[in-house]
């Protein structure tokens, strides 16, 4: 185990003895904290960049379920230049990603974040802020209905945010399109590594939540074994894709593992 899952593991052991996590938003939390120890903040700039990759290039004609869309977001980052400048950016806060759904499309769910429903077709979800050197996910996971062969658009986006003079930032509305195929070789759906990565890196959160309620319900095997088994899994795509995050992960599954089932095991003894 490295020196970052070591520290991390005995700080969430240290809170689940004094707190127990009294509720699931401490879970997310403490699992978001642990994966950002090694961020760093640099200089701020101001300014959007953003980046949205499907799931698959091409769907069955016929529709699919579910489709993974990957939306990515960082700051611009301005010539060196204009680092020298007094006006010096802060980043930007109260960022927003607004969906608009077409007829036929279904957003089943986010994750990593909470989404706001305006009317039936759209939402507004809330990704807070962000500064430089940073690069930031969410994926959103949709039901499509069947098109004719072709590119159609599915969604309408736009971004909103307060840059750091507070002045509130509207973009331009942008289609997401994707293309339906009747060929055969799109009957199974092969999902993009990259939109695989993030989605299994934003779905442990909620694992982690579910083996918790495991540990302090007494099924100690239980919780741990979906510990472990995710752990397997992040590690293989680790290897596979030759990934340093994938690898973290799994390392602190692991060790998760193993300080939940000494804790709760020493809990139930003296309980």
């Amino acid at each position: 185990m490295n020196l970052l899952a070591f520290f991390c593991v005995n700080f969430v052991e240290k809170e689940i003895k004094e707190h127990m996590f009294r509720d699931k938003k401490a879970v997310h939390a403490y699992w978001y904290s642990i994966r950002r120890r090694r961020k760093e903040v640099g200089v701020l700039q101001s300014g959007l960049c953003t980046e949205f990759t499907w799931s698959s290039d091409h769907i069955a004609a016929s529709g699919c379920y579910p489709v993974y869309l990957l939306v990515e977001w960082e700051l611009h980052q301005s010539h060196p230049r204009d680092r020298r400048s007094r006006d010096i950016h802060l980043g930007i806060t109260e960022v927003k990603l607004h969906i608009q759904l077409k007829p036929g499309v279904q957003l089943i769910d986010i994750y990593g974040y909470k989404t706001e429903w305006l009317s039936d077709y759209h939402c507004v979800i809330s990704l807070g802020s962000i500064c430089s050197d940073v690069r930031k996910q969410a994926v959103i996971a949709f039901h499509m209905d069947g098109r004719t062969s072709g590119i159609h658009p599915m969604i309408i986006t736009h971004w909103s945010y307060r840059d750091d003079g507070r002045v509130q930032v509207m973009t331009p509305a942008s289609e997401q399109s994707i293309q339906f195929s009747n060929h055969t070789s799109v009957m199974q759906c092969h999902l993009n590594n990259k939109v695989d990565k993030y989605l299994r890196l934003l779905q442990n959160p909620v694992l982690l939540e579910k083996a918790l309620q495991y540990f302090e319900q007494g099924e100690i095997m239980l919780g741990e074994d979906l510990l472990l088994r995710r752990a397997d899994e992040m590690l293989l795509c680790a290897l596979r894709w030759n990934d340093a995050d994938m690898l973290q992960d799994a390392e602190l599954l692991y060790a998760l593992a193993r300080r939940w089932v000494d804790t709760y095991a020493y809990v139930s003894q003296i309980g």
